[in-house]
């Protein structure tokens, strides 16, 4: 079982001078300077009429416990919203040590209203752990939705995946290609069970 105990500061600042906790040195510093930072901010700016913006920072740090071990841990979320734009990154590192340790990095930034025009996502996830000063996993996903292309790039270890949805005459495919070599091409195809109305989808190669 793991359990995590934690420590947090609702102290407010209208600026943040922390490093980012995928920094091992970050990872592992714990001086008092760190601890006495403001660690929450909120901060909204009326630049004119129409121009909001408004950003919210928050960090943790604690220890987690996983059966009789206990490994420190940090962790930070900062959100941002301006007009039409908003930006969320997340960051988590648990270490045992300075050779031994994991972080999970998100960010996701969003432009537009969903269902129009000018409408783009983009996603980026990172995950990787490092053991005895060798990176022995390496995780990375980014997913972009912009003007309704869907195009898919995830990384692992080191072997690089590009998918892309393309629809065409009326049928939508998924390309898939491996470190930019050859490109392979999947049907995607939804059935209905007359019976149950239960749907079915398969995705066939094409060769």
């Amino acid at each position: 079982m793991t359990k995590f105990a934690s420590s947090s500061d609702d102290s407010s600042s209208s600026q943040d001078n922390s490093d980012e906790t995928s920094d091992t040195s970050d990872t592992t510093d714990t001086s008092d300077d760190e601890s006495s930072e403001d660690v929450v901010f909120a901060k909204a700016l009326l630049d004119d009429e129409d121009d909001v913006e408004i950003e919210t920072l928050y960090k943790m740090e604690g220890i987690a416990v996983v059966g009789e071990n206990e490994y420190p841990f940090r962790a930070k979320a900062e959100h941002e919203v301006e007009t039409d734009e908003t930006e969320t990154e997340l960051i988590f590192a648990l270490w045992k040590d300075d050779a031994n340790y994991i972080v999970i990095r998100q960010e996701i930034e969003i432009e537009g209203t969903e269902g129009q025009p000018d409408y783009e996502y983009e996603e980026k996830f990172h995950y990787y752990v490092v053991t005895d000063g060798q990176v022995t996993r390496d995780f990375f996903l980014e997913f972009e939705n912009e003007d309704s292309e869907l195009e898919l790039e995830i990384i692992i270890d080191g072997l690089k995946y590009e998918v892309e949805y393309v629809e065409e005459d009326g049928k939508l495919y998924i390309d898939i290609k491996i470190d930019g070599d050859e490109t392979y091409r999947f049907e995607k195809v939804v059935t209905v069970d007359e019976e149950t109305n239960e749907v079915t989808v398969t995705y066939n190669y094409i060769a």
